[in-house]
């Protein structure tokens, strides 16, 4: 037995006012009943879609605007409460009192307990939005609530999207094109949020591990840099170059080449190929002793 579609529609209403409560508004039960009294004066939906077609609808709607509406609440309050207690802190700290009294009734200890615990305030209220993230769910939701209730009047209306494709189409060959729409926003709202919970978007994070990341990097390239000049050093050095040619060839260092750093001069070939020069009297007495010899044998 089919179910009344008013039913369907008391049904949202009730359970989204009992969520909302004093947030709530009865437009979207207003559009949905003014939406109803249309399909079943100028479609040609069979009942048991008419049904399907309410029953899923609200329900993803109601998730919406429960949702949408309650990080607009948060949003819009945090919003508001933190600019102005700013600005009320920057105007009683512009206040110059010369009295330094030190009781705590006179009325610079009041400005400095008000101003100390607006800036604490300021501090909570800033802590909550950025943990909850209201900023970014509430643009989120306001973008895909506003896209879901456009999908259900395009599709009456047969635009867009639901474009006749001749004149003999009706809305029952769309219908499931639009569940199929009104599905893809409803995983895309899922997908969304918990990407916004997983996503880290600290600022302050990101930018010490960026600083960090780049210092280390600028620490390697120096290191790299002192490294690579310091073999090329070594390897251009006077030393090297001219006791290079010595070792190879053997002769003496180029007279216009640069001195040597340390170290005695080279020494020549000859000098370290021949022994101590030869003395002389080791001849003198090979002579004498042939003399002698000599002269005994003509005695």
């Amino acid at each position: 037995m089919p179910v009344n579609l008013d039913t369907i529609i008391d049904e949202y209403a009730s359970k989204t006012r009992s969520i909302l409560k004093c947030r709530y508004k009865s437009i979207t039960v207003q559009k949905l009943r003014q939406a109803k009294l249309w399909i079943d004066e100028h479609t040609d939906l069979q009942p048991r879609e008419k049904e399907l077609l309410f029953m899923r609808y609200t329900d993803i709607l109601r998730r919406f605007e429960v949702q949408y509406k309650t990080n607009s609440y948060y949003y819009t309050i945090s919003t508001i409460f933190t600019n102005v207690a700013s600005l009320l802190v920057t105007a009683i700290l512009s206040i110059k009192d010369d009295s330094c009294s030190e009781d705590i009734t006179s009325p610079a200890s009041s400005l400095w307990w008000i101003t100390w615990l607006l800036s604490i305030s300021i501090s909570i209220t800033a802590t909550f939005s950025s943990f909850y993230k209201w900023d970014r769910k509430y643009i989120l939701l306001f973008t895909l609530y506003t896209k879901l209730e456009q999908e259900l009047w395009m599709f009456l209306e047969q635009v867009g999207h639901y474009k006749r494709d001749n004149e003999y189409s009706h809305h029952s060959d769309k219908l499931s094109h639009f569940f199929s729409r009104i599905e893809l926003l409803n995983r895309r709202l899922n997908d969304n949020l918990a990407s916004i919970e997983d996503k880290d978007d600290d600022p302050a994070r990101q930018k010490n591990q960026q600083s960090g990341t780049s210092a280390a990097s600028e620490q390697f390239s120096e290191t790299d840099s002192e490294n690579n000049g310091s073999s090329s050093a070594a390897a251009l050095s006077p030393s090297h170059v001219s006791g290079g040619p010595q070792l190879l060839s053997g002769p003496p260092p180029i007279s216009g080449g640069p001195p040597p750093i340390s170290g005695p001069p080279p020494i020549s070939g000859p000098q370290l190929l021949s022994g101590p020069p030869p003395i002389s009297g080791i001849t003198i007495t090979e002579s004498s002793s042939t003399s002698i010899e000599e002269t005994k044998s003509d005695l």
